[in-house]
């Protein structure tokens, strides 16, 4: 579950950032969406294993 949720959240992050906008600020408004959805999966992960472990 916890090895599904990361590579989903790694696949997702890959192709955001291959779709990137040409522009400047839309490309660093792409990066820092992406940085946050992976922060969240980690943190979806972090739940998991806690729940796990208790």
């Amino acid at each position: 579950m916890m090895r599904d949720e990361l590579c989903h959240a790694l696949m997702e992050a890959l192709y955001e950032l291959d779709v990137l906008p040409e522009n400047e600020e839309g490309a660093f408004l792409g990066v820092y969406a992406v940085m946050d959805d992976l922060r969240a999966a980690i943190q979806r992960v972090e739940h998991l294993d806690l729940a796990r472990s208790a």
